[in-house]
């Protein structure tokens, strides 16, 4: 195990209890510390109050799916790992889009799971075994602290608390997290241990500073005295004062005059003098070089240079006249003629369009009805009210398009339908299978004490028999599409009266009150289908109801066949979940409805059975609180 593992803290967010302590053994087997939760709600609250290195995250969680979490996550910037039975390539890109690291589908190995998280804690530098920040040099093997090669000497603590300042930069941490972490206990408040250690490592790791300072200063000379060869100058004078007089006469044509020789720059007055010398190119004795430049801030300057002897060296002049006004003149010139150019081209395109718009709207917007469609706007209409026959085309368009809309519409909601039933069935099917595979394989690969093995054996018991339970139920719902019924007479008050009865001391040791109200005669029917009708219904409530509820059944016979009614007094069901209730795995509440081992099968059962005889089945809100489900049976009444 590498030195710093035991400061990488984990949160498992599965709410599966077997699967999440399974990996949490796992982990903190190697190393790892470890937090669990089992809903959405209760890992956001975690996520809030605590620092996590890592999070293991699975995607169908009550309250708050993981999707959903992702968001609330995403910002903090922690790495996170999806685990979860939904093994679709859709499914996985979402994940990874959203920002996951990793995505591992169940059932998975165990040595895989540690391989992906090392790999996952190795990128974000949780696990590096050498650490570069600010100039230190921290070895995580050897726990030593160096800066320019001379050792830090750091106790323990002092250790742990500067990693966990480099690990988690441009971050707040309050004294409670940081005692947690390091001391890994509970904050005493008024404790003066916290700002101590951080007082102690500041003063160690403090940078030293140097000061450096730059004291040159260099003496430019400008006052050179030319002693001339030439007539043109007598002792007294000189080039430089010359220079001087001409640039201050205010009908000079040069604003800005430069003198250099091989000394460098004798002389220069103008804003543009700097440029002046430059050019590579310079005139000589017996001739001159023109050539123009650009200043930084946009001037354009002519520049005019020539050479002359004085003395024994060689002098350049160099003169420079501001040109920008031919320029902004010229441009100026160009601005009119394209805005004339474009003025025009405007108002011949606006006639144009015009012109081609009225007379070639109405087929404009059915072609654009065309594209709407194919790209997947199955609610656009084109409106087009005319008498010609491009408006009679168009009412034909606006009916093909609704009929269009509505027949897809359909075949969403089964695609929809059918990639629950697959999601649930994975999960369901999945979600058992990884918690068998993960503890056999804990049972077999390593030496577990007598009580985590009595633990592994009776999760892979609970787990085996949960698919057994779902194997019945699959195989009840397969029997009752494919078999023939045959009606025959009997009474359903009798039959509903015997089932309950027979559930009744299963209820008193729940202390849930069931009662009953059943009208004699007789219909046709098929009694053992009533059977399982009236255990699934009475089987349901008693879940909604929970320890201390109350379940009413009743049954009341119809022209037609009879009704089976069953109330209870639970917390109810959301008017969006009812249209799912038939569906196969869908459960209002997962961890309520798994930890009582329903697989979300028996309403599916039901309203395979009431479609049999002909019947419906209707989920309503019972006043003052509860669900009332009516089952309408059609078989027919039998009659003397």
């Amino acid at each position: 195990m590498r030195e710093g593992k035991g400061m990488i803290k984990i949160l498992i967010v599965e709410d599966e209890i077997s699967i999440s302590k399974l990996m949490e053994m796992s982990l903190k087997r190697s190393g790892y510390q470890c937090d669990c939760a089992y809903d959405g709600e209760e890992a956001l609250e975690k996520i809030s109050r605590n620092i996590y290195d890592l999070i293991l995250l699975d995607v169908m969680l009550p309250k708050i799916d993981g999707f959903e979490l992702m968001e609330y996550i995403r910002p903090l910037e922690i790495p996170v790992i999806f685990i979860t039975a939904k093994d679709s390539v859709n499914n996985r890109l979402k994940g990874l889009r959203m920002g996951a690291e990793d995505y591992i589908v169940k059932p998975f190995e165990i040595i895989e799971l540690l391989a992906r998280v090392d790999v996952v804690l190795r990128r974000f530098r949780l696990t590096d075994e050498v650490m570069d920040i600010c100039g230190l040099h921290i070895d995580l093997r050897s726990m030593q602290v160096t800066r320019n090669g001379r050792e830090i000497p750091l106790t323990k603590k002092e250790y742990d608390l500067l990693l966990l300042f480099t690990r988690n930069p441009n971050t707040a941490l309050y004294r409670e997290t940081i005692y947690e972490r390091v001391w890994s206990g509970e904050f005493e408040y008024g404790s003066k241990a916290v700002d101590l250690l951080v007082q102690r490592l500041r003063k160690k790791v403090e940078w030293s500073r140097e000061l450096k300072a730059e004291n040159s200063y260099r003496l430019l000379i400008y006052t050179l005295q030319m002693s001339g060869e030439t007539e043109m100058f007598s002792e007294s004078e000189n080039i430089e004062d010359t220079l001087r007089q001409i640039a201050g006469q205010r009908r000079s044509y040069w604003d800005s005059v430069a003198l250099s020789g091989g000394d460098g720059v004798v002389y220069s007055q103008g804003k543009a003098a700097e440029y002046l010398t430059r050019a590579e190119e310079r005139g000589n004795e017996e001739s001159c070089v023109v050539t123009s430049f650009r200043t930084d801030d946009g001037s354009v300057y002519i520049r005019v240079s020539g050479g002359f002897s004085s003395g024994d060296q060689t002098m350049y002049l160099e003169a420079g006249h501001d040109i920008s006004s031919l320029y902004e003149k010229r441009e100026y010139q160009q601005k009119i003629y394209r805005i004339i150019f474009v003025t025009a081209m405007i108002i011949c395109a606006v006639f144009s369009y015009g012109m081609s718009y009225l007379l070639t709207r109405p087929l404009s917007v059915l072609a654009k009805g065309a594209r709407e469609i194919s790209g997947g706007n199955l609610s656009f209409r084109t409106n087009i009210r005319s008498g010609d026959e491009i408006g009679s085309l168009s009412k034909d368009f606006d009916r093909m398009s609704e009929q269009i809309e509505t027949n897809v519409r359909e075949l969403e909601q089964a695609v929809e339908r059918q990639e629950r039933f697959v999601g649930s069935f994975t999960h369901e099917l999945k979600t058992p299978m990884t918690a068998v595979i993960g503890y056999a394989d804990l049972l077999r690969s390593q030496q577990l004490t007598e009580e985590e093995r009595r633990d592994a054996a009776g999760y892979i018991f609970s787990e085996g028999r949960r698919l057994e339970r779902l194997s019945m139920k699959l195989l009840d719902i397969y029997v009752a599409e494919k078999t023939d019924v045959r009606l025959s007479i009997h009474s359903p008050g009798r039959i509903a009266e015997n089932m309950a009865e027979h559930l009744r001391p299963v209820f008193e040791k729940k202390k849930i009150t069931l009662k009953g109200n059943y009208e004699k005669g007789k219909c046709l029917l098929e009694p053992d289908l009533l059977r399982s009708l009236t255990v699934n219904l009475i089987d349901n409530a008693s879940k909604a109801a929970g320890i201390g509820g109350h379940i009413w059944v009743a049954v009341r016979m119809t022209d037609e066949g009879c009704v089976l009614c069953v109330d209870d007094d639970g917390p109810g069901i959301p008017e969006e979940a009812r249209e799912h209730l038939t569906e196969a795995f869908y459960r209002v509440d997962k961890s309520r409805s798994r930890k009582q081992g329903g697989a979300g099968l028996g309403l599916t059962l039901c309203a395979e059975i009431v479609k049999l005889h002909g019947g419906t089945l209707v989920f309503k809100r019972r006043r003052g609180g509860g669900t009332r489900v009516i089952a309408e049976l059609r078989g027919g009444r039998y009659e003397k």
